[in-house]
């Protein structure tokens, strides 16, 4: 027996102690320190505890601490029993002992190892040498030719790697930043794999020498997956066209196979190419299927690894590659869910796909544009196309569109086929799983092109659901899927393309369709209709109104200019015309409405805008026609008509909507804008812009001319509808037209407007059956189908349209008779008239019949008229016959033309009686009857229509060109002397020269003339003097009798001084008498024009005796004879001599005697200022001024209306001489006294006014320093008991002057020519010369400018209180498309005149700057609708369309006022607290949940009560508050910030930083517990929730217009911060998919521009490298920003970042109950619930490669991490009983007697057993309980003390820990 080992030789576990019972020695141990204590006294033992020697007797040990000791000594027994964690360690590799290199020595060893690595062999003993390459690739392709499982491939890669890693950290060589070894592998791989990519590319592209075989479907691995399918019938097309399977050497898609073909054929070397062609096969397979083993187990940098996929399929997308390309296509599909992970791999894959099919199709024959893009609307016409590989289910197109045809020949094509199908699929599954790599972007603007900017989509020849797809069961769901993500898409890219304005779908935010409009109305302010040259004409105001809609209204022009060159110079027009015709919608309306509106004045508008919409039409009509004839093509959109009228449907739209209807107040404005839409629309049809045909066959269809069902939306009239509209204006490009909406029933029915019922009850008729009625037709016979069917339509075939056609001829029939033989003049009689029609013809009662007609019957009847004049004209002129008509009823004729707006058949006539005058003066001469009368009078009446349309006139340049060459036939007289009616048309000759160029060009011969004329009518003229003698009997008998014809002599008389100043006091003192009636007195005034005519020196006579009139309070004035004679002191005399006068006057001017500017020159301005007299007054001028005025009055308010009481008879008789009926008989004389305005300037006019302004304050008693509000606004024009209606009656004698000088004024200022005149050009207006005049104060010249601009004044600004502010406000509040030119002038007046002020000017700004922010607040007062319309009169009406003005208006004013408001608006935005909104409580899951559903509801009703903002939302200043602003506020604040900011470089800085301030605002909550803590915060209730994402939208729209500034920054710290902080707004649910998806999809396309922009570069290899490494350091800080979060929201921006690399994550446990203290340590709690075991704790992250097979106890991985322990290892119960037994010596059998004994028993169990306790014992149960136990009994006899289970925990702990160390053994035996 072996003797039992002693304890002392035992061996220690620490081999450092030594022996046993000796002393260990430490290193640092407290004997051995030196210090002044152990010096002088020694070392002193202190033992651990003190009683450690000694008795313990007296020593109070309880239990307590005992178990305190026992239970530290267990604690600190189970910490050094815990095993340490490894995590942080990687594992020890010995690199001398289990490595070794290979040499060429050693090959077959290392054959022989690779066939181990093959076969099953362990890794444990595989690793125990491991062979190790020089080269890597010798390694890689020892594994393709061992092929070795990719497992254990790749742990032999890890092997290696980890060898290197070690003999790198053992080497002492310095340290370097450790290279990534995914990324270092990722590299390795993909150079591999592009060397044998390379070769097969050679063998199919290469030398001549190679075999004819190309890469099957089987040779490549996955190849069979795009290549799969084989042609089938079924791939016939619709169209008859049926590809063949094999497609002959010819087509294209035999160019890559021939090619292919011809380089590999041969058969020489066939074997030996099949061979090598294998051979690389193999290894581009091999290493295919490693580098995807890896990827999968995240050995390879997932980013890298793509990109080289993405990359490849980039480099061979050539079409010279297509061989090669069958080869790649693979991998991306292989890896194309990875790839849609990456926004920027997605992108690039997608714009080479793109580019791709847009190649093959260009090769294939198809160059039709695209169309579809992702920034336009979806164009119908392209069904889908499947070819070979769609789904059977899908109905063939019955038309083949020319693209479907090209992708059948293109599937038919086993070339091409595998190609089409995987280029689509990429497009088709990025379009789903990642839509923002296909949003427009413009992040390069400005930089190299690229692949980043732009939309792939662009590049397509058609949308992605139309693209060909492999035949699958749901091919229709996925299409529509892919329908749905294309139109969220293009939502997506018209917002980046807008800078994500808050026009969702479609303009600027700039407001590019507003300043079209208003710049359209603009233009036609500026044009001069009255002259054509080479920069103002027609087609110059084309271009200015059209010229920018020629191109797709991009603001980017990269946005569809990346078409690649696959595509034709015009293939963009289809889509361009398209694009065109939408943005001309908002520009025609306009026209429609400048041409309509009483806003402006004159006939002309008409004829412009039909001439303007008719070239439209014809460059629209020619651009479509020169388009490819294709039927699936759609070149218009809905305003197209069938009949090719583009604008057809949109014109009749304006009728729908607001055309203004026909009302009987013939003076009403109603009536007046009727008339112009009469007028318009006659144009329109007539240059065939307007189809009346179509136009009938719509009503029809639609029943609108059913009387009973009329279907009318808006009656009003523009000005009304601008005043009681609502703000509706529509977002959309062709309706952003300032348009106000529809007015309630109840409105209409108020104003009469629309209406069912009129003012006394009656029922109206619908308005297109009034249109019907009244548009006329030319009547000629084109146009003669229309002619009846409207005569059917509107009175059936019966009865109805008898009577209307009857009663229509008989009024012509009347009419006729004028120019019957009786009442005509007969020249074979000497000229006579048999019957007058002035007893016989009532000539008022005709005009009113015929007034009473519709306007088509006007033009019917005078037409017809004008028909017979001509056939009389042309009669007399060819001597057929003798009767001429008669001058009056000639002119008659022209006034029913005018009341008819008959403008085109007036001119016509007028262009025919010219032609006709010359025929007609040779036979009047022959007959030596009227010659020399009749003519010339005929051809004054013809100029004087011709003035009045003269700009009518030249819009025709042909109609111009004919009048002027037959006029200038015939006048042949010299211009000094010649008769009146031939001076007049010298006078027009010489305007029609000077104001067209196109004359200058073709009638040479007039310059001739040109000057001659000019010296005789426009030399500058001095007044005479008058100083001659008066002889009173000089040519008396004229002064009788002026309808006398003047004999010769008496013109040679005329050139004595004497004579002419005799006979011009003779006619001023006979015009001036009271005796003489109205028609003598134009007849006088005709007999100086005629003599004035001939003896040119009359001209200063009548000027000097004006002026000696106006100005008699001089010394000597000259002219003391009529002085003497005419009474203008005299009060009953001055009335009648002020009224003749101005009659005689006006009739002077308007035959050219003297020039409207000589008169105001030489009388008006001197007369005014001897008044004015320096400020100080004159009394005794008051006469003269006085009758100034009057002349002023009477010239400047000419009435050019017809009078047909004119011709009645006794018009001129019996009729009293007061001032009333002292008017101008003629109508051509009225005519040219209009047309003698056009020919003054705005400085003569303007200085008139400011006399008479200055004058009427200095004889009011008022200085320059009392002058009110009241006078500004214009409201104390008039004295006390004075009235505009009744001046010119009996008030005007009794006035004094300052009050008629006013009066005078005020009508002067309210005539149209000269309110046009003076904002033709208003820049000159608010010059030095002008209204700056140092003469007149400021106040004075705001109240000429009001009255200028605005003659009525409103009734509400009669408050005398009102500030500057208010009046700033007030302009600001009645903005309108027609007066902004007004409030421009407005406020640029007070800016000029305060300039010079500081303090003053200063001031100003502000008002200006807080009223126009004003604006935004009021909108949100006056769209409630609380207001009743009984308080409207009371209150002041706010245009709701005013906001949208008030950028354009500030983009006008100087820069400084723009940056003072963008300074308070500012304010504005900075005011609003986020917190107040977002509250003190986070959101609930039902709320969180809802929250998606309430920002996807509309936005609440501008009618909401604002008890609200009661919530603890209010700011400091409601007023100023954005968040109560009505969401229609937004948007033009937006384009008054963005305006401001044009121009503001050093603000563009303070605004941005204020914009991240106040989003960063939104990201804290205000009542945190830890200030500053980011977490997610939501309004309580949904419309605080609705109020901050308002808030919110804004300033991103804001944003997105700083966005250049951002991108186009020099410092990657903005991009930076930026992103950051759209990023936190993501993470932490302020913006979330949840909440707003809208806003979110603004912000992540916001985010991925920004990332973009750092990949783009201006070329420079420095740049590129700076660039690329700060999207590195951007994405990086991105990414740990996002860290571990995730949701939807999240993952779509994870996208946007290189792909993570996968790492191995390990669930770490730790014991059950673990909680964490105060100081963040984990802690036990033993108590909680009684349970022992583990939780999981925390994720623990490790490399790949650092977990290695085949070692023990692998390092990164750690026992701790999943609660194991060390236990001393104890010997089983049985192993120590085994040892106990080697050491007995007794034996331990028995014998086999000792086991058939029974058992000693004890002595109670031998004595019987009572019957009680057996029968217990039969019910007790077999088993014993817990309390019958031995243990429990001992237990119940210690009553008092709780059952303890001291030993439970321990054997249960036990064996967890048993179990653990268990495993562990079992690893350590394993």
């Amino acid at each position: 027996m072996m003797p039992v080992p002693s304890s002392e030789k035992r061996p220690l576990k620490r081999q450092k102690l030594g022996p046993p019972d000796v002393y260990p020695q430490d290193p640092k141990q407290k004997e051995d320190e030196l210090d002044d204590v152990s010096v002088k006294q020694g070392f002193t033992h202190r033992p651990q505890i003190q009683d450690e020697y000694g008795s313990a007797q007296n020593t109070s040990i309880t239990p307590a601490k005992v178990a305190n000791y026992f239970n530290a000594i267990l604690k600190k027994k189970a910490e050094s029993n815990q095993l340490p964690d490894t995590a942080r360690k990687k594992q020890q590799i010995n690199i001398k002992d289990n490595f070794w290199l290979v040499t060429p020595r050693s090959k077959t060893a290392i054959e022989a190892w690779f066939k181990d690595l093959a076969g099953a062999k362990p890794l444990t003993s595989l690793a125990k040498k491991v062979p190790i390459f020089s080269k890597r690739e010798d390694m890689f392709m020892m594994l393709c030719e061992c092929n070795v499982p990719l497992l254990r491939a790749t742990w032999f890669i890890k092997m290696t790697s980890a060898y290197h890693e070690s003999k790198v950290a053992e080497s002492k060589m310095k340290k370097r930043q450790q290279p990534d070894i995914a990324q270092e592998w990722t590299q390795t791989l993909t150079r591999l794999l592009r060397e044998p990519l390379n070769k097969i590319a050679e063998i199919y592209l290469g030398n001549a020498s190679g075999t004819a075989t190309t890469p099957s479907s089987g040779s490549t691995p996955n190849a069979n997956v795009p290549a799969a399918g084989s042609l089938t019938p079924n791939s016939t097309s619709a169209g008859g066209s049926t590809p063949t399977t094999q497609p002959p050497q010819s087509s294209p898609h035999n160019q890559g196979l021939s090619g292919s073909s011809s380089g590999i054929g041969g058969s020489g070397t066939s074997g030996q190419t099949s061979t090598a062609q294998q051979t690389q096969l193999r290894y581009w397979n091999f290493y295919l299927q490693l580098a995807h083993f890896m990827y999968q187990e995240g050995l390879l940098d997932r980013q890298d690894l793509l990109e080289w996929v993405v990359e490849t399929f980039v480099r061979w997308r050539g079409a010279e590659h297509d061989v090669v390309l069958r080869t790649v296509l693979p991998l991306p599909l292989q890896y194309l869910d990875e790839i849609t992970q990456s926004e920027y791999l997605s992108r690039k894959l997608t714009y080479y796909s793109a580019s791709k099919l847009a190649q093959l199709c260009h090769d294939s024959g198809y160059s039709s544009p695209r169309p579809q893009s992702p920034v336009n609307q979806p164009t119908p016409g392209l069904n889908s196309v499947n070819g070979q590989g769609t789904s059977g289910n899908q109905p063939a197109s019955s038309t083949i569109n020319p693209l479907a045809s090209t992708f059948q020949e293109l599937l038919a094509c086993h070339q091409h086929r595998p190609i089409v199908l995987a280029t689509s699929c990429f497009i088709q599954a990025i379009t789903l799983d990642c839509p923002t790599a296909m949003v427009w972007n413009n992040a390069g603007e400005g930089k190299a092109a690229s692949w980043l900017t732009g939309s792939p989509l662009d590049l397509l020849p058609c949308p992605p659901s139309e693209l060909p797809m492999a035949q699958r069961y749901n091919n229709q769901q996925i299409r529509a899927h892919l329908r749905l993500m294309e139109e969220h898409i293009r939502q997506r890219s018209r917002a980046a393309e807008n800078r994500w304005s808050l026009d969702k779908y479609t303009v600027n935010i700039t407001g590019s369709t507003i300043n079209r409009v208003l710049g359209a109305l603009d233009a036609l302010d500026r044009h001069c209709f009255d002259r054509v040259d080479s920069n103002n004409s027609l087609d110059t105001l084309y271009t200015k109104i059209f010229g920018s809609n020629k191109e797709p209204t991009n603001e980017n022009p990269s946005s569809n200019s990346s078409v690649g060159s696959n595509t034709s110079p015009g293939s963009n027009t289809n889509t361009n015309n398209q694009n065109s015709t939408n943005s001309d919608e908002a520009v025609v309306r306009t026209l429609c409405e400048w041409a309509v509106s009483v806003q402006r004045s004159g006939e002309h508008r008409a004829l412009v805008v039909a001439r303007l919409l008719e070239k439209r039409q014809n460059a629209l009509t020619s651009v479509e026609n020169d388009l490819p004839d294709e039927k699936d093509s759609v070149t218009s959109n809905q305003m197209v008509a069938p009949g090719g009228c583009v604008f057809q449907n949109l014109l009749l739209k304006f009728l729908d909507v607001q055309a203004p209807v026909y009302d009987e107040n013939a003076l009403s404005v109603r009536s007046q804008e009727f008339g112009n839409l009469v007028l318009l629309f006659s144009e329109l049809i007539r240059q065939d812009v307007f189809s009346h045909d179509a136009y009938m066959c719509t009503l029809i269809s639609r029943g609108d001319l059913a009387t009973g069902a009329p279907d009318l939306k808006a009656d009003l009239s523009f000005g009304e509808k601008k005043e009681d509209g609502t703000d509706n204006i529509d977002d959309d490009l062709g309706k952003i037209l300032l348009k106000i909406a529809v007015n309630t029933s109840l409105e209409e029915s108020g104003t009469g407007g629309r209406g069912e019922l009129g003012a006394e009850g009656k029922q109206k008729p619908p308005r297109h059956l009034v249109y019907s009625q009244h548009f006329p037709l030319p009547q000629d016979d084109a146009y003669m189908h229309e002619i009846n069917q409207r005569y059917v339509l509107l009175y059936g075939v019966g009865k109805a349209r008898d009577e209307a056609r009857a009663a229509v001829k008989k009024l012509t029939k009347e009419i006729c008779k004028l120019f019957s033989k009786k009442c005509s003049i007969d020249i074979a009689d000497g000229g006579k008239v048999k019957k007058s029609s002035r007893g016989e013809f009532n000539f008022e009662n005709i005009m009113s019949r015929f007034c009473t007609l519709s306007y088509f019957d006007q033009h019917h009847i005078t037409s017809t008229v004008a028909s017979q004049v001509l056939e009389m004209l042309s009669g007399c002129g060819s001597g057929i016959s003798n009767y001429l008509p008669t001058h009056d009823h000639i002119a008659f004729l022209m006034d029913l033309m005018e009341v008819a707006l008959n403008v085109h058949g007036l001119i016509e006539l007028c262009i025919q009686m010219i032609k006709e005058v010359n025929e007609i003066e040779t036979q009047l001469l022959e007959r030596g009857c009227l010659a020399g009368w009749y003519c010339p009078t005929l051809l004054l009446h013809v100029v004087g229509v011709l003035r009045k349309y003269h700009c009518c006139l030249l819009v025709s340049q042909e109609q111009t060109s004919t009048i002027f060459e037959s006029l200038c036939r015939l006048v042949k007289a010299n211009p000094a002397d010649c008769a009146s009616p031939e001076r007049v048309i010298f006078a027009y000759l010489f305007d029609l020269y000077g104001s067209c160029s196109f004359l200058k060009k073709h009638h040479e011969v007039f310059s001739v003339m040109y000057p001659k004329i000019k010296q005789a009518l426009y030399a500058s003229i001095s007044p005479g003097q008058g100083t001659y003698r008066w002889s009173l009997q000089f040519m008396d008998d004229y002064i009788k009798n002026p309808k006398l014809k003047v004999d010769a002599s008496i013109i040679k008389q005329l050139g004595d001084p004497a004579n002419r100043y005799s006979f011009v006091c003779n006619a001023i003192i006979d015009a001036c008498s009271a005796n003489t009636l109205n028609e003598k007195l134009n007849d006088m005034a005709i007999l100086c024009a005629e003599l004035t005519a001939t003896c040119n020196a009359l001209s200063a006579e009548w000027l000097g005796v004006l002026n000696a009139l106006c100005c008699s309070s001089k010394d000597s004035p000259g002219y003391i004879d009529v002085l003497g004679q005419v009474g203008l002191r005299d009060p009953h005399a001055a009335p009648t001599i002020h009224s003749s006068l101005a009659v005689f006057t006006a009739i002077l001017i308007a035959r050219h005697c003297f020039t409207l500017p000589d008169f105001l020159k030489c009388v008006a301005l001197p007369s005014l200022m001897e008044a004015w007299n320096s400020g100080e007054g004159n009394p005794d001028a008051e006469p003269g001024a006085r009758l100034t005025c009057h002349l002023l009055l009477r010239i400047f308010k000419s009435v050019d209306t017809p009078h047909p009481s004119q011709y009645s008879a006794g018009s001129s008789q019996s009729v009293p001489t007061s001032m009333s009926q002292r008017s101008i008989r003629l109508s051509c004389d009225r005519h040219l006294l209009a047309a003698a305005h056009t020919a003054i300037s705005l400085s003569p006019v303007l200085a008139v006014l400011k006399a008479m302004l200055i004058v009427s304050d200095v004889l009011s008693g008022q200085s320059k320093s009392q002058a009110s509000i009241s006078d500004i606004l214009g409201t104390s024009d008039m004295g006390s008991g004075s009235n505009d209606s009744d001046m010119m009656g009996k008030d005007a004698d009794k006035a004094s002057l300052a009050d008629f000088a006013r009066y005078a004024l005020r009508q002067v200022c309210s005539q149209e020519w000269v309110r046009e005149r003076c904002l033709k050009i208003p820049e000159e207006l608010c010059s030095a010369a002008n209204l700056l005049d140092s003469t007149l104060t400021p106040r004075q010249a705001q109240r000429l400018l009001h009255q200028i601009c605005h003659p009525d004044s409103p009734s509400t600004h009669n408050d005398t209180s009102q500030d500057q502010r208010t009046i700033i406000s007030n302009i600001l509040q009645d903005l309108d498309e027609w007066t902004l030119r007004i409030s421009w002038l407005d406020l640029h007046l007070m800016y000029e005149q305060q300039r010079t002020q500081t303090q003053e000017h200063n001031t100003w700004l502000d008002n200006v700057a807080q009223a126009a922010i004003e604006v935004f607040h009021l909108n949100r007062e006056s769209s409630s609708p609380s207001l009743s319309h009984s308080m409207s009169s009371q209150s002041r009406v706010h245009k709701p369309q005013s906001i949208c003005l008030v950028a354009p208006l500030l983009s006008k004013l100087p820069k400084a006022v723009q940056g003072r408001v963008l300074k308070v608006a500012a304010q504005v935005l900075e005011s609003v607290n986020f917190g107040a909104y977002s509250g003190n409580s986070k959101p609930n899951d039902s709320e969180s949940t809802s929250a998606e559903a309430t920002a996807s509801s509309p936005p609440p009703s501008h009618s909401q009560p604002s008890s609200v903002s009661s919530s603890g939302m209010e700011n400091p200043s409601p007023g100023w508050s954005l968040g109560h602003w009505p969401l229609a506020s937004h948007r033009p604040f937006l384009q008054l910030v963005l305006m401001c900011l044009e121009g503001q470089d050093e603000q563009l800085s303070d605004l941005l930083e204020s914009l991240k301030t106040q989003l960063t605002q939104s990201l804290f909550s205000p009542k945190e517990e830890k200030p500053g803590a980011l977490q997610v915060t939501f309004p309580e209730d949904g419309r605080g929730r609705q109020l901050m994402l308002e808030a919110l939208s804004l300033r991103f729209a804001l944003v997105g217009g700083l966005f250049d500034v951002i991108t186009s920054s020099y410092s990657n710290s903005i991009i930076t911060e930026w992103a950051l902080l759209l990023v936190n707004l993501i993470i932490f649910g302020v913006i979330d998919l949840s909440n707003n998806s809208e806003l979110f999809n603004t912000v992540l396309d916001m985010l991925a521009t920004l990332i973009h922009s750092t990949l783009m570069s201006d070329g420079a290899s420095e740049s590129r490298e700076e660039n690329r490494r700060h999207y590195y350091n951007l994405v990086k800080k991105i990414k740990k920003e996002i860290g571990e979060r995730n949701n939807v929201s999240l993952r779509l921006v994870r996208q946007l970042i290189p792909l993570p690399k996968l790492q191995a994550e390990v669930i770490i446990l730790e014991p059950w109950g673990s909680v964490t203290d105060t100081k963040g340590n984990r802690l036990q709690e033993f108590d909680k619930d009684k349970k022992h075991g583990f939780q999981a704790a925390e994720k623990q992250k490790l490399s790949p490669w650092d977990i290695l097979d085949g070692h023990r106890n692998p390092a990164p991985l750690s026992w701790a991490w999943f609660g194991a322990t060390r236990l001393e290892r104890k010997p089983l119960k049985y192993e120590e009983a085994h040892r106990l037994l080697r050491f007995h010596t007794h034996s331990m059998q028995k014998p086999m007697s000792y086991y058939l004994e029974p058992p000693p028993l004890p002595v109670e169990d031998l004595e019987p057993v009572p019957d009680k306790q057996i029968k217990e014992e039969v019910k007790a149960p077999d088993t014993p309980t817990s309390d019958q136990s031995p243990r429990a009994i001992s237990k119940r006899g210690c009553p008092g003390k709780p059952p303890r289970n001291r030993r439970r925990a321990p054997r249960q702990t036990s064996t967890v820990t048993n179990l653990a160390s268990k495993a562990e053994a079992g690893t350590k035996y394993h």
